[in-house]
């Protein structure tokens, strides 16, 4: 079953204004990224109709990334001093802020479970396309 975007995106962006009510959050769907600068969260633009399951990932992201806005303190991010330290850091940080996020929203664990089963699904489905 497909959900038209229009519905979707406001599906969305009502959870962010829930989430994140006292942040002022802008989300934005542009582009194919995933990420905030503190203040605003940019999420993939998709076609016009897209499967439950696309959904169900925009908000285990939607979630993540008001986790960094929530919880992440940018200043320190910005101050690695090389890229594999930056990765480093927000790769622990991600865990750290979705465990943040599921002690307040006991549904983001929820959206967080499926979006790691959906990468894991597709990390199976690539490791069988090179076998």
């Amino acid at each position: 079953m497909a959900v038209h975007l229009e519905n979707a995106k406001e599906i969305i962006e009502k959870v962010a204004q829930v989430l994140g009510e006292k942040y002022d959050i802008k989300v934005y769907f542009e582009g194919n990224r995933c990420e905030t600068d503190g203040r605003t969260i940019w999420l993939p633009n998709f076609p016009d109709k897209m499967p439950n399951e696309f959904i169900e990932m925009l908000r285990g992201h939607l979630d993540h990334e008001v986790g960094h806005i929530i919880f992440s303190d940018f200043k320190v991010i910005r101050k690695s001093k090389t890229q594999l330290e930056a990765f480093a850091l927000n790769a622990i940080e991600d865990i750290r802020i979705e465990r943040e996020m599921e002690k307040i929203w006991k549904g983001c664990k929820i959206n967080f479970q499926k979006n790691l089963e959906m990468i894991l699904n597709e990390m199976e489905i690539a490791w069988a396309k090179h076998k």
